[in-house]
Formats: structure tokens, C-alpha cells, sequence
């Protein structure tokens, strides 16, 4: 059977929007406790579920104010029938700086497969610990969650490539974003500005579906807001969209 994985698939267009180490910032987040944003997921021209990413309220870790990032993904009732998926991952990032200092992975997909994580970025040793394995981190290294997040707060001109680092599934990744137009879509019954940008990730296997090179797009709205209004994803088996239905402002 063909194993497709959605928030796999989410994790990984997560995963490569990450911190931009030079660039600009917005003066504030575009965001807020109470943001809920939910796609639908399209492959193959077909429904295949629904993914959402929330900001819950602040709370503390360890006594550090902390942003309660959270993504779902669950697949549709016929898609369900070949694969059903019901995943959940969460990041705890510092309000100050948008570092995470917790993430947690937790997936259940098709008959019988599970996998729950959490990793501890411990700031002052430079280390991620995962269970009770460590691995040595670069300072202001993202998530891939927490990473989305941190994307919508730069200032995004056309033209610009970044740098950027991320831990996930215990391994670092070095990814390039290039910003690579601006474009006018349809949203809401209106017209609508956004920005393009492209994930590039650079001599890193990924695994899964996912191609490793250039396969995802995402449009942000062009605004103080950067909402993302669609996504897609090349994969293996034709093309995955996730395209924004709905969408709640923060406070």
C-alpha cells in the first residue's frame, strides 16, 4: 500500500521555513494567542484532510514565557479507509526571541504506527536532548514548528536568500528560503498581494515523500499579517496543497 503520511508532510514544509539569522524583523509579531489557521489538504486532486495550526495561550516553561504552538493533521473519512492519520506536534518557543525550549511529536497513523518525542533545547550548553540522547545545536536553531512561525516575522524582500538551521528528528539541517516573487491571488472574494517563497534544502535527506530539493512553494499574504493562503508540496506520487479555508486573528 502507499504509505502517505500527512503531517509528515506538514513537519516537513514546517521544517523549512526557518530562522532567518540577518534579516529584518517585523517591529511585531504578526500573531497572537488565539490564531487558528486550517487547510485543506488536496493530493491528487482528491480531499485527503485537514491541517490546522493554532497559538494557544502564554504560559511558562522551566520560568520562561512561552508561546504554545500547535499543528494537527487528520485525514478524511475516505481517505481513511487506505491510511488513517491522526498527528499532533507542539512547540514551546521563547515570547523574547522565538527560540523553542520544548517540542513535542505525536503521531498516529495507519494500523499500527506510533511515535511520541520530546526534545529539551537546553539555551546555555548549546544541546538538544531527545529522551536521554543529546546532540550539539547552533544558537537561535528552530524547530520545525516553532520555524513557521519565526519565518512570519522577517521582513521578506524579493530577491533575498537566507541562511537558515533547524533541529528535527534528531538531526540538523542547513536550508536556504528564496524569496522569489510577488503575486496576486484570489482570496476571500477579493483580490489579494502575497510573496512567494521557496524552501531549498541543502544536501539533506529528508526521507518520507518529500523530494529533497526545492519542492515546496508557499504563498504569505504581502502584509503585516504573513498569512499563509496556500502551499504546495512535490512529492513522490504528483502534487500535495494545502490551501487555507479558514482563518481566526489572534489577539
Amino acid at each position: 500500500m502507499l504509505r502517505v503520511r500527512l503531517c509528515p508532510c506538514v513537519l516537513s514544509l514546517f521544517l523549512v521555513l526557518v530562522l532567518p539569522s540577518v534579516t529584518e524583523c517585523l517591529e511585531k509579531h504578526p500573531f497572537g494567542p488565539g490564531e487558528k489557521l486550517v487547510f485543506r489538504v488536496i493530493y491528487l486532486a482528491a480531499p485527503a484532510g485537514i491541517a490546522t495550526l493554532e497559538v494557544g495561550g502564554m504560559s511558562e516553561v522551566d520560568g520562561t514565557e512561552v508561546y504554545r504552538f500547535l499543528a494537527t493533521a487528520s485525514s478524511s473519512t475516505l481517505f481513511s479507509l487506505f491510511y488513517r492519520v491522526k498527528d499532533r506536534i507542539e512547540s514551546f518557543v521563547d515570547v523574547r526571541n522565538l527560540e523553542p525550549v520544548r517540542f513535542e511529536k505525536h503521531l498516529r497513523e495507519g494500523r499500527s504506527y506510533r511515535n511520541s518525542e520530546v526534545t529539551i533545547f537546553d539555551r546555555t550548553r548549546n544541546v538538544a536532548r531527545t529522551g536521554d540522547r543529546e546532540m550539539e545545536i547552533l544558537p537561535g536553531i528552530q524547530d520545525s514548528l516553532s520555524s513557521f512561525y519565526y519565518l512570519r516575522t522577517q521582513v521578506l524582500d524579493v530577491g533575498q536568500t537566507v541562511s537558515v538551521n533547524v533541529n528535527a528528528d534528531e538531526k540538523n539541517y542547513c536550508v536556504e528560503v528564496k524569496v522569489l516573487r510577488e503575486e496576486t491571488v484570489r482570496k476571500w472574494g477579493r483580490n489579494v498581494r502575497t510573496v512567494v517563497v521557496q524552501p531549498i534544502l541543502r544536501d539533506v535527506r529528508l526521507g518520507g515523500i518529500l523530494k529533497e530539493k526545492g519542492n515546496v512553494l508557499i504563498w504569505l499574504t504581502d502584509d503585516e499579517k504573513r498569512i499563509p493562503v496556500f502551499i504546495t508540496a512535490r512529492v513522490a506520487f504528483g502534487h500535495l496543497s494545502f490551501v487555507l479555508v479558514d482563518y481566526q486573528p489572534g489577539q
